[in-house]
């Protein structure tokens, strides 16, 4: 602020010296929302802030979850969360995604499928016969299908 002196004169030549104040504080037409104005219609922002009017979160302010990363654009276009590789949008979070699915399983990461006991496979599709069924095939869990000639839980005995 800088203190100005006037006069004022008046008819009969005498003059009487006042005060008036001028304010030299920058103006921001517009305002800054979240930040100072620092020069006509300029706006220095407040950190996590950014925009013309500082009225735009940045991704240190927009709080994207773990699932998610934060996609920054210029000074005055918003920033957004987008789910992260491997992830898909499901309403407003971001969960894991597997292109395949998982059969009788579930999806637990990118492309990660945990499989119920008795399933095997990248989609939980292959039956398991954790003893191996020797010269036949497994055709469900821990069930051997023998060919002829052949018995046993691993048609191991002709």
């Amino acid at each position: 602020m800088r203190l100005l002196l006037r006069c004022a004169c008046y008819w009969f030549l005498l003059c009487h010296i006042y005060d008036t104040v001028e304010s030299q504080a920058p103006q921001c037409r517009s305002g800054c929302v979240r930040g100072q104005c620092v020069a006509p219609d300029q706006c220095t922002c407040d950190t996590g802030f950014k925009g013309q009017r500082c009225d735009m979160p940045t991704c240190e302010n927009l709080g994207c979850q773990d699932n998610q990363e934060c996609i920054e654009g210029g000074r005055d276009t918003p920033v957004i969360c987008k789910c992260k590789s491997g992830y898909k949008l499901h309403g407003p979070r971001c969960i894991e995604e597997c292109p395949g699915g998982c059969g009788r399983g579930h999806c637990t990461g990118p492309d990660q499928c945990n499989c119920p006991r008795g399933y095997t496979g990248a989609s939980c599709e292959t039956p398991d016969c954790p003893g191996g069924c020797g010269s036949g095939w497994c055709t469900e869990p821990e069930r051997c299908n023998c060919p002829q000639g052949y018995t046993g839980p691993s048609c191991g005995t002709s």
